[in-house]
């Protein structure tokens, strides 16, 4: 089978948690599949935007709109999240080509003490 163009995303967890400190990262790992669930093994651009959160490390293509991180050979992405300060909801957005795909976030308060 030769590998198609993105079409979905599968995810290792199904709700992102993060901790409202603006300064931690948390990384998510999720896997690029074609039509027929098969792993995109040809490096794609996924365009990464998120609520409650901000997409952290290199953008592949300042060309492009938006924050892009590359999959590797087996379709993986690598996206870490930078939260805000801001408690609650949000989401994580991923698209690459007619590819869409969504993830829920949660920031909850930081555990730190004030002046520590």
């Amino acid at each position: 089978h030769v590998t198609g163009l993105p079409a979905q995303f599968e995810s290792t967890e199904d709700r992102v948690e993060l901790v409202a400190d603006g300064h931690s990262t948390v990384g998510v790992r999720v896997r690029v599949l074609d039509q027929w669930g098969v792993p995109v093994v040809r490096p794609a651009a996924v365009t990464v935007s998120a609520e409650g959160a901000e997409p952290a490390g290199d953008d592949v293509d300042h060309s492009s709109v938006g924050h892009q991180v590359r999959s590797d050979q087996a379709g993986w992405i690598n996206v870490a999240l930078r939260p805000g300060r801001q408690v609650g909801p949000g989401t994580l957005t991923l698209s690459a080509g007619d590819a869409a795909g969504e993830r829920v976030s949660s920031t909850s308060p930081s555990r730190r003490r004030p002046g520590s």
